[in-house]
């Protein structure tokens, strides 16, 4: 059977195996499903498969069985690859660009290119983003281009890591589309899609293997057909009290001569988690930074902590909000979580031996997560980022904690374990604000709703 026979893969700089005795089949036209922990390999291996630097010298013995001899060298050239952070894939300054860029491996001109760019362009809604700056999209929008370079060429094999980890439920209805259409367009090729969420593995795999335990494990054969649905999420913190923590006031944002907010109105209580849902590209991330001091350039209206206006609180503010960025990589300084958990200590108060102890309390935490104290933190899984990146949140005075997207990306044993953080630290005082693409896992528990891109 044509496929990926696996002797061993690890990771070259913690010496850690990955993978053994693993054999995956892969049929032409076919969509393998990879699903496992957060940490325990699926981006390792897609990064081997694709041949990503540092990545494809060594820890690596595989053999590609559908493959001659002759042919094995060119397998690089012959790859589609997405990776797991959608603006690692982007390389020029303006979208139509960027498909066009991936188009230029094949060695076609933008006039052969321009039938399978409107095509892919249409099918994934990017019409109004063609002649937009890649700086200027949303995480959502960055990931819908990266999806068209990939899914617009012709290959052998495609390795997909995440590929809905931050769309809303239209633009992933509009993948598995898209995804039918290449492997139509793509007959002969085979496709791997790594992803944590098991509703969207069960709509366009055949199969589906878990990593676990350094095997492959085949759970699951399904019908491509299935509709996906999501799980609700329930919050079992407190309603907070009265009290307003934060007020945005018509808020309105415009960057480039666009207009991203329009008299945007929020009231976020003291003690309370809000959530703000949207759609990609309804401007989610941007009011959070404008809410977190971040963005005060071209902003309308009035942001008030405590009904105070935050422009004139610069003595107090980085201490009294915090906020974890989209990307969990992008609140990471250091280059081992040792000191990276040390440089926090410094702000979560007291004297700095008690700050240490602390840091080394906190290490029997990441521990259960698969982190050591002498990780490098590049080294980290996406979900190990996240759990590192959030620890300060939790441990800083701050009264505010703003975090975007909590649960992209991740398993959900790790999205039961954020959920219960969050529910602890709004249980002891803090205030929560987080952003979110589905409403449906909202409707439960005590979270307080709001839609970013209507006055409210």
């Amino acid at each position: 059977m044509d496929g990926l026979k696996i002797n061993r893969i690890s990771i070259p700089c913690k010496n850690k195996i990955i993978l053994s005795d693993s054999f995956i089949p892969l049929e032409p036209g076919k969509v393998i499903g990879i699903t496992g922990a957060n940490g325990s390999g699926k981006t390792t291996l897609l990064r081997y498969l694709a041949g990503v630097r540092g990545y494809y010298a060594e820890g690596l013995d595989i053999s590609i069985e559908w493959l001659p001899e002759n042919l094995k060298s060119k397998l690089l050239s012959n790859v589609a690859y997405l990776a797991q952070t959608p603006r690692d894939n982007l390389i020029t300054r303006y979208v139509e660009d960027e498909i066009f860029f991936s188009l230029q491996a094949e060695g076609l001109t933008i006039k052969q290119s321009q039938g399978r760019i409107d095509k892919v362009v249409g099918v994934l809604g990017l019409e109004s983003l063609r002649t937009k700056k890649n700086t200027d999209l949303s995480e959502g929008e960055a990931q819908k281009v990266a999806l068209a370079e990939a899914l617009s060429r012709k290959v052998s094999l495609a390795l997909l890591d995440e590929p809905t980890a931050y769309l809303d439920s239209d633009n992933k209805k509009a993948f598995f589309t898209a995804l039918r259409a290449f492997i139509t367009m793509n007959p002969n090729c085979r496709v791997i899609v790594a992803s944590h969420d098991q509703e969207v593995l069960d709509a366009c795999s055949n199969k589906i293997y878990t990593i676990e335990d350094t095997q492959l494990i085949e759970t699951q054969s399904c019908s491509p057909d299935k509709l996906v649905t999501l799980d609700k999420w329930s919050c079992s913190a407190n309603r907070g009290n009265e009290t307003p923590a934060i007020i945005a006031d018509r808020v309105s944002y415009s960057h480039d001569h666009h207009n991203v907010l329009e008299e945007i109105s929020i009231l976020a209580k003291e003690g309370a988690l809000t959530a703000l849902i949207g759609k990609n590209g309804v401007g989610k991330t941007t009011l959070l930074k404008i809410l977190a001091g971040l963005i005060q350039k071209n902003v309308k209206g009035s942001v008030k902590y405590f009904n105070q206006d935050i422009k004139l609180l610069d003595d107090i503010w980085p201490d009294a909000v915090y906020m974890l960025f989209q990307q969990p990589k992008d609140s990471i300084l250091e280059q081992t979580v040792r000191d990276e958990l040390e440089l926090n200590s410094i702000f979560w108060g007291g004297c700095v031996q008690s700050s240490v102890e602390k840091s080394e309390e906190l290490m029997g935490i990441l521990h259960d997560w698969g982190i050591s104290p002498d990780d490098k933190t590049a080294t980290l899984s996406t979900g190990q980022k996240k759990v590192l990146s959030m620890v300060p949140a939790i441990c800083r005075e701050s009264e505010v904690v703003i975090w975007d997207e909590p649960f992209s990306a991740v398993d959900k044993e790790l999205r039961m374990r954020i959920s219960d953080i969050i529910s602890d630290s709004i249980n002891h005082g803090k205030t929560f604000i987080v952003s979110d693409h589905d409403e449906e896992l909202w409707v439960s528990g005590g979270a307080y709703v709001i839609h970013p891109w209507r006055t409210t």
